[in-house]
């Protein structure tokens, strides 16, 4: 590697303040909601704060280990009191628009977030932080005087590390890999390999990120089918986790039929429960209005129509 391949412009900028919330974060699976944007970003400052402690033997620095507590400082232009409150765990009434503070934040959540630094000459540093929470900073306001002054909103975020793990190559050893749980990922344009910029705030960048699938659904009992059992609990199963499915319901001859509509653990299998065994010989039909997946994506409204079996 040449001396210039080292080389990167100074930091010059920064912008692309996305959060995502944390739906699962387990041995087995690591997912997140739709990456947002927050807010516009003024000023973004990242703090390794590693410490080392050293032991010695015979008079002699043997052994040197070290541990961080990294920081992530954001200056923003402003926050909505509304996201202030999810961001924090906080109540938030929507039907009279007020945040309340219960002075407790043992609920607050866990997000991801990520940002764009620039490097000048048209480069930029990606990043993303997989896990931490989120502290509001100080309201800082004035009197007016002749001399406006105005604040931006602070931020912090403290990065955790992963439950999760994935393969990530050895630093030891190239041709290896390890088993390891994360705290973020970064990469620069500078760097050819890197050709993710485009799309690195569409979705977390993990190590296994890939293209969003477009989002599909499969259907038990399937379209038209004839012959279904009275005590019948229909199934939709998403290639996608879904997020949003309060359109889903349950048609019968004379209109809506009462039922539930739950989601399993990964968000991606809905079971449609009627509160009564389904009339012999009648015809119903599954709904599917609006349904959204984490993604933000929107499925095709669409129907899937079956018939009780005979008495």
């Amino acid at each position: 590697m040449s001396q210039d391949e080292n080389v990167v412009g100074e930091i010059c900028g920064c912008d692309n303040f996305y959060a995502a919330k944390i739906l699962e974060d387990t041995k087995n699976a690591f997912r997140t909601e739709a990456p947002f944007y927050l807010a516009a970003l003024g000023e973004a400052k990242y703090d390794p704060k590693v410490s080392s402690d050293s032991n010695y033997y015979d008079n002699k620095k043997m052994f040197t280990y070290y541990s961080g507590a990294p920081e992530v400082t954001l200056t923003v232009s402003g926050v909505a009191e509304r996201k202030k409150a999810e961001l924090s765990g906080q109540p938030f009434d929507p039907t009279t628009g007020r945040a309340y503070d219960t002075g407790e934040y043992d609920q607050t959540p866990y997000y991801a977030v990520g940002f764009r630094v620039s490097l000048g000459n048209g480069d930029y540093l990606y990043r993303w932080f997989y896990k931490g929470t989120f502290s509001l900073g100080p309201v800082d306001a004035k009197s007016k005087t002749d001399k406006v002054s105005a604040n931006g909103y602070e931020l912090s975020f403290s990065p955790l590390v992963t439950v999760h793990q994935w393969n990530v190559p050895n630093p030891q050893d190239a041709s290896k890999t390890m088993l390891k749980s994360l705290s973020g990922t970064s990469a620069d344009t500078t760097e050819a390999a890197f050709t993710g910029a485009a799309d690195w705030f569409n979705q977390v960048q993990t190590p296994k990120a890939s293209a969003i699938e477009a989002l599909t659904v499969a259907a038990v009992p399937a379209d038209n089918a004839t012959g279904v059992a009275a005590d019948i609990k229909p199934v939709l199963t998403f290639n996608n986790a879904i997020a949003d499915y309060s359109g889903v319901m349950l048609l019968g001859n004379s209109g809506i039929a009462a039922a539930t509509v739950t989601a399993d653990a990964s968000g991606k299998v809905l079971t449609v429960t009627p509160a009564a065994a389904l009339t012999a010989g009648a015809t119903y039909s599954i709904v599917l209005s609006g349904a959204t997946d984490i993604y933000g994506q929107k499925l095709a409204n669409q129907t899937v129509t079956f018939t009780v079996a005979a008495a």
